[in-house]
């Protein structure tokens, strides 16, 4: 993907966010998340899971009292 994101902005395409970082951080949900916090930028109460096992997500369920979106 990256090298394609490279390719499109060699060729002039335009679109907002089209460079391979911008997209890194728009779909990594945790340097998403960081970068919005370092900018000021008000967002709900989020917690990142990655290769987490069954219990861990469970415990964060919970931890976020039960009210989330995946």
């Amino acid at each position: 993907m990256v090298a394609f994101q490279r390719r499109l902005l060699e060729l002039g395409a335009r679109s907002l966010g089209l460079n391979d970082q911008a997209w890194k951080v728009a779909t990594e949900k945790d340097l998403m998340v960081e970068r919005f916090a370092r900018e000021g930028i008000p967002q709900m109460d989020t917690l990142t899971l990655s290769g987490a096992s069954r219990w861990p997500c469970v415990e964060a369920f919970e931890r976020l009292g039960r009210d989330v979106g995946a």
